[in-house]
This record gives structure tokens, C-alpha cells and sequence, in this order.
């Protein structure tokens, strides 16, 4: 600590050595702000499109004007292959034959987003949803049911839609 009885080259000294300090905590403070703005700029990337990349699957998707999707979903469907553009589905695990889905979304008005992901074969092989059967779909109630159509690239989806992901149990790789 300094005080009116120190020499001036110990007071010096000091402001000096707190004036390191400074400049160290602000050089940190610096590369932290570079490292979280690369950080975001890469996480603008990812939401852009590069999910695909990654993870060898992706669906990307923009709320519409269209009326609002209400009411509530189940947490899992059952759905067939998808039949002139839509998948019928049902609540629950699905019987034979069909496709398990599993919720991961619902679309919020004014929005806009990408869901993605994959699975990778203890060989390397990336993995994809089998031919003809959707990644992603977002549903509305049918009858006692739920219809379904797939959430491909800028898919526009009304708010309140429910997106569901295939279980990664039914991909398939190679």
C-alpha cells in the first residue's frame, strides 16, 4: 500500500505493477469477447444451414400467417409411410410397420428456425431417415388422428405446429 512515507521509486513501483494488472485483466477480458463473438457468428452459421454438415441431416422451417395451430400433442407418434405427401399418424409407440416419432418442438409465431441431428454407425457411416420416410414432420389433428407432412428446407409451418423428429431407432446407415 502506498503512503506520503514511501520513496517515490517503491510508489512508482507499485502503480506500476497495478497498472500491469489492469492491462492483463483487460487483454483477457479482449479475447474472451473475440472467442464469444466468433462463437456467435458460428452459431448464425449453424442455424444457416451447416447442421446438415454436421450431423448429415436437417430440416429448416419459418412460421407462417396462416391460423394457429392449437391445442395439445403427444410426446410420441406412430405414423405410416408417408402416402401422397402426408404421414397419417397415431398417439403412442407405432404398431408394425410404422415410423416412431417423438416431439421436439412447437413453432412460436414470428419465428424461424432448424432442427437437425444424426447418428453415426460404429464403421463411420453416416446415418439418414430409411427412402421415402420424413426426418421431420409437422402435424395438425385429423379426425382422431394426427396428419402429417414432412419438414424439408424453409418449410413454412403455421404457429402452434407441433415438429416431430423419426426416432434415431429407425434410421437407418450405409
Amino acid at each position: 500500500m502506498t503512503s506520503a512515507l514511501q520513496p517515490p521509486e517503491q510508489i512508482r513501483a507499485e502503480l506500476l505493477a497495478a497498472a500491469g494488472r489492469r492491462n492483463r485483466r483487460r487483454s483477457r477480458l479482449a479475447l474472451v469477447a473475440a472467442v464469444a463473438g466468433v462463437a456467435l457468428a458460428a452459431a448464425g452459421t449453424v442455424t444457416a444451414g451447416t447442421i446438415a454438415g454436421w450431423f448429415g441431416n436437417e430440416a429448416t422451417y419459418h412460421a407462417s400467417t396462416l391460423a394457429a395451430v392449437q391445442g395439445s400433442f403427444p410426446e410420441r407418434l406412430g405414423c405410416s409411410a408417408p402416402s401422397g405427401g402426408s404421414v397419417a399418424c397415431t398417439e403412442g409407440l407405432p404398431a408394425d410397420g410404422a415410423y416412431p416419432y417423438h416431439l421436439v418442438l412447437r413453432v412460436h409465431p414470428s419465428s424461424g428456425g432448424a432442427v437437425g441431428g444424426g447418428i453415426v454407425s460404429p464403421q463411420g457411416t453416416a446415418g439418414h431417415p430409411p427412402d421415402g420416410v420424413p426426418g421431420w414432420i409437422g402435424c395438425s389433428v385429423a379426425g382422431t388422428g394426427y396428419r402429417c407432412n414432412p419438414v424439408d428446407a424453409d418449410t413454412e409451418l403455421a404457429p402452434g405446429t407441433p415438429v416431430y423428429q423419426l426416432d434415431f431407432s429407425a434410421w437407418t446407415t450405409g
